[in-house]
């Protein structure tokens, strides 16, 4: 049960660090691909 909660909590963390990063790429003016790309893979 731990490792489910754990695995949740990862996958939630990766999407927001990405969305977050799209949203920067897009407050910047830039396309949001690349943004939510580097913000998933940062971690």
């Amino acid at each position: 049960m731990q490792e489910d909660f754990r695995l949740i909590l990862d996958l939630v963390t990766v999407l927001g660090v990405a969305a977050a990063g799209g949203l920067f790429a897009a407050l910047c003016r830039q396309p949001r691909s690349p943004g939510i790309f580097i913000g998933g893979v940062s971690l």
